[in-house]
């Protein structure tokens, strides 16, 4: 439909140039003449804003961007031409669905820089974005558009789950009411009492037999040391239980956190940009070995694979699986799906 428009646009243009040299050419006067030069001025504008190519235009943004689903950053990008030769659009729009409204400017040569809003709609990270570039001459008869690819480097991390608040207040009851580790009342060794030691744990009746203060000493352990693991097995649930993870590691940003999906390594990370990296495993994946230690693991949902795994690890952790129902219905939250 465009580009019957243009071709009906550029036939009506034809048309009127025509009549214009004829008229200039019978009457040769001083109206003619001026007529003829202004529409072959008008003529060498349009043919010049017409000429060049979109493909040879290039977008990119040199800056690294990182932000969550649902926020809109500062995109500053450049755009430029490929090639020596002149290239000159005098009315370009550039379209996104990502940009909360249309770019219009001109273009002249060399190259442009130029800032928006990015607002992303999923989560991922981003190296290329397509977007809609159109030119026009001066008066709009005519136009061309083409779809390019702005190359870019832009994380969007999870947004923080609806039930963010609900869940972070769970596990500080949690860690509140945790006893794993904690110190034993296990006497390890009994001996002589010491200038400045707690007198409350002074054996009195070995003491009266031995006829001197003997002092009991306890079985010490030490706390043990918090595991948050995320578990990416594909599931309709993987952006729900991911964002909830999310939100854990921001509230607990002390505990040792594993993502464990695709297109990351399965290592202790503190580097957000893993969170829009990660997706769901595409084959099922050894967790990591540990050693006494609190485990909370949690998957969109399980699997046999994971199970046999799970057994293995808590046969010297504390471990706690959380799948992202029964994850939901602890905190009586209905899932709807």
């Amino acid at each position: 439909m465009k580009q019957l428009k243009n071709w009906g646009n550029g036939f009506t243009l034809f048309l009127a140039y025509l009549f214009i040299v004829i008229y200039a050419l019978i009457f040769t006067n001083e109206t003619g003449w001026t007529l003829l030069l202004f529409a072959t001025l008008l003529v060498g504008i349009e043919m010049i804003s017409l000429l060049g190519s979109l493909r040879r235009l290039k977008l990119v943004s040199r800056e690294e961007l990182l932000l969550q689903m649902g926020e809109s950053a500062k995109l500053s990008f450049e755009i430029t031409k490929r090639g020596s030769y002149p290239l000159v659009f005098i009315q370009m729009k550039l379209m996104s669905t990502a940009f909360p409204s249309t770019i219009s400017l001109y273009f002249f040569q060399g190259k442009k820089q130029l800032q928006t809003m990015w607002s992303p709609a999923e989560r991922g990270y981003f190296q290329k974005v397509p977007i809609q570039v159109t030119s026009s001459d001066f008066f709009g008869w005519f136009q061309k558009k083409r779809i390019l690819e702005m190359e870019m480097n832009g994380f969007v991390l999870p947004q923080f789950s609806v039930e963010a608040d609900t869940v972070v207040a769970y596990f500080q009851q949690v860690l509140h009411q945790s006893t794993y580790g904690e110190s034993s009342f296990t006497v390890k060794n009994y001996r002589p009492y010491r200038m400045g030691d707690a007198l409350k744990q002074i054996d009195w009746k070995v003491s009266s037999r031995q006829q001197e203060l003997i002092y009991r000493e306890y079985q010490q352990y030490q706390t043990s040391e918090w595991v948050f693991i995320f578990y990416g097995q594909d599931s309709f649930y993987f952006e729900e239980m991911l964002g909830i993870f999310y939100s854990l590691h921001r509230q607990f940003p002390q505990f040792t956190t594993i993502l464990i999906g695709e297109n990351v390594p399965m290592v202790e990370t503190n580097d957000l940009r893993q969170y829009a990296l990660i997706q769901p495993l595409i084959a099922p994946q050894v967790l990591p070995e540990f050693h006494q230690k609190r485990i909370f693991l949690f998957t969109p949902q399980y699997s046999e694979a994971l199970e046999e795994q799970v057994t293995h690890l808590q046969r010297d952790n504390q471990l706690t699986v959380y799948t992202y129902k029964e994850l939901m219905a602890k905190l009586g939250i209905e899932v709807t799906l």
